[in-house]
């Protein structure tokens, strides 16, 4: 199996993930929360119902720090940050303890591991790939905002408004600014200084802000169970149409991203796919059950 390469960083194959299996082949499904001493005290949290699965990766994996990314049939869904890989699967998405079903726990753990018990229900495919580095979080963080996995939720920017302030006040160009300025009060009349000032403080064009992926998403939901509801079996979209609607400005890889990701939650086809995957011509007809 090749390995992926994410942002310019090599990710290996691990394996694909198998749960445990009776002797008829059908996978061993769990309720680990009815073990919970106190689950008539504790609520469960969103993850935390039905059933869960067992699945494990291979020891030699253990002690090493990095990131992860899981795939569905070679679709990225997931990307996280571990010091040490082989506990972070082995005691954790593969293992669910009673405790983690309940409010507190690691809900992550109980999300992760439904979305692969039902993929492989499904007949599909779960790969995990891996980049060993001590600087992981940076890394994680570099490729949730480049990529937008469905089963991420989005990492701000690690530096902080403070550290940028600092950053923007010494560049050189502002320092420049800054001495003109200062010249121009010093050796021009005040007049003319004032005049400057009002050129220099004049206020731009407020941006407008483009929907993020899940906003794209969302719209989609809303489309599809319009249809639903007038009794349509499928569902017909186009990313520019999308583009238009959300009134958004040149974002048409986050429309596409978005209308790519929705597989794990409606069947779609791609009926027309633009020459480099993004673009205003991807058309994808989403069936509706």
């Amino acid at each position: 199996m090749l390995s992926k390469i994410l942002l310019n960083y090599e990710f290996k194959f691990i394996q694909n993930l198998s749960p445990e299996a009776n002797e008829n082949g059908d996978i061993i499904e769990f309720r680990p929360q009815e073990l919970f001493t106190k689950k008539d005290i504790i609520p469960l949290h969103k993850h935390g119902s039905g059933t869960f699965c067992h699945f494990s990766i291979d020891k030699k994996w253990n002690g090493l720090s990095g990131v992860y990314a899981f795939y569905i049939d070679d679709q990225m869904i997931y990307i996280g940050k571990c010091q040490d890989l082989g506990n972070r699967f082995n005691q954790g998405y593969g293992c669910i303890s009673p405790k983690n079903c309940f409010q507190g726990g690691q809900s992550t753990n109980c999300k992760l591991n439904k979305v692969i018990l039902e993929a492989i229900k499904k007949q599909q495919t779960v790969t995990v790939y891996f980049h060993e580095t001590p600087n992981f979080s940076v890394i994680e963080s570099d490729l949730i905002n480049y990529y937008h996995p469905m089963y991420n939720i989005q990492i701000p920017n690690k530096v902080s408004m403070n550290n940028k302030n600092n950053i923007i006040n010494k560049t050189p160009m502002l320092i420049r600014i800054k001495e003109i300025i200062g010249y121009i009060k010093k050796y021009i009349c005040k007049d003319k200084y004032i005049k400057s000032q009002n050129i220099i403080k004049k206020p731009q064009a407020k941006k407008t802000k483009n929907a993020s992926v899940e906003n794209v998403r969302e719209y989609i939901r809303n489309s599809i169970n319009k249809a639903k509801n007038s009794g349509e079996s499928e569902i017909k979209l186009k990313s520019g149409d999308i583009h238009k609607e959300l009134k958004m400005n040149n974002a048409m890889p986050t429309v596409c991203n978005a209308m790519k990701t929705l597989g794990y939650e409606y069947s779609f086809e791609i009926q027309q796919q633009p020459p480099k995957g993004y673009g205003s011509n991807l058309i994808i007809m989403y069936k509706i059950q």
